[in-house]
């Protein structure tokens, strides 16, 4: 082991994060060197048991080649990097806020310096927060409806009303009594109550203001780290584009990965995610080579409810998030290479390249 990198492994344990060490050999792979002790009592791993092994011989192989790609790119930039990503460890599937930084000797890169915090609560609140938010588009929602029914049942008596006083003006001979000044009067009450009607309504019909919280995604980074996820032993091949988005993360993390998710159910082999930009907003679709649909949904219809509230997409949290966030579901046209179920999103954000 390179002189630098031992002094790094025997200072480790007095880092209060868990913490893992990788020497890069003279071929080119990446090994564990050590773990510290605030990692074995996070993870219950052992250092022992770590040593000299490569991700591939620690991790299933979707998950090994996630790890390996986030530790290459930390390597080639030559710069540290932060990224969020689910593990399988002894002590459970957990969260993690995990920063790389590069080991060199002159311009030699030697090893790597890990660090890890557990975001699991983090991500829990993260997802009651979206679930939470999708339930108020929904009230928000139905009060619209409610407000906008209850106002067009109180306009059309109103309009009668300015007809009637319209119809008594018409011709109406003054004998001096005042009464044309109260139809006047009446006229100008019922003109103004609608439009404080109509005020009103077109202020509270207006759009919920979309959130100002984008961040700037590697899509293809996320497409891959969601993957190793949901289908560790790589059962399925998933294509995807490797672009940077602009957009909201946890609609990615709560809303496409949980179609991703159902995709991985269904699918024989092959999913494939698109991405177009639709104005101010990016349209996504996932298509599985799986069964498909059926005949009773349709293309363009969100996709319908049963009895107990769920598909069997397990759309409903992700449905009712993303309308929340001014967006759209629907079922897509099947891929043609494909032929399976395609479910597209349509969410706040922008294609950066």
């Amino acid at each position: 082991m390179h002189e630098k990198l031992a002094n790094i492994v025997k200072q480790i344990d007095f880092i209060p994060l868990p913490t893992f060490v990788l020497e890069i050999d003279s071929a080119g792979e990446m090994r564990f060197c050590r773990i510290n002790t605030a990692h074995e009592n996070a993870t219950d791993l052992s250092s022992p048991d770590l040593e000299g092994k490569t991700p591939a011989e620690l991790l299933p192989e979707r998950v090994a080649e996630t790890v390996v790609s986030n530790y290459t790119k930390c390597i080639e930039t030559n710069k540290p990097y932060t990224y969020d990503e689910l593990l399988p460890l002894p002590s459970g599937t957990r969260w993690w806020r995990t920063t790389l930084m590069p080991v060199v000797s002159g311009t030699t890169p030697i090893g790597l310096l890990g660090t890890a915090v557990d975001i699991t609560s983090e991500k829990k609140i993260e997802s009651d927060y979206a679930a939470a938010l999708g339930d108020l588009g929904q009230i928000n929602s139905d009060l619209q409806i409610l407000v906008s029914t209850t106002a067009h049942d109180l306009r059309g008596p109103l309009r009668q009303a300015v007809l009637v006083n319209d119809m008594l003006m018409d011709g109406f001979e003054d004998l001096g009594d005042n009464k044309i000044e109260l139809i006047e009067l009446s006229s100008n009450v019922l003109t103004k109550a609608l439009k404080n009607i109509d005020n009103t309504l077109s202020t509270y019909m207006e759009p919920t203001p979309k959130s100002q919280s984008t961040t700037l995604i590697d899509f293809g980074h996320w497409c891959r780290d969601m993957i190793a996820i949901l289908d560790p032993l790589k059962r399925v091949r998933l294509v995807y584009p490797d672009v940077n988005i602009e957009a909201e993360r946890f609609i990615l993390d709560i809303g496409l990965r949980n179609v991703l998710e159902n995709a991985c159910k269904f699918a024989r082999s092959q999913i494939s995610v698109s991405l177009d930009q639709v104005g101010d907003h990016i349209v996504i679709v996932t298509s599985d080579d799986g069964i498909g649909f059926g005949d009773h949904l349709k293309v363009g219809e969100k996709p319908s409810f049963s009895s107990d509230g769920e598909t069997r997409f397990g759309l409903s949290a992700a449905i009712r998030l993303i309308e929340a966030r001014q967006g759209k579901v629907w079922i897509a046209d099947p891929a043609e290479n494909l032929g399976g179920a395609s479910i597209a999103l349509s969410v706040s954000g922008q294609i950066v390249g």
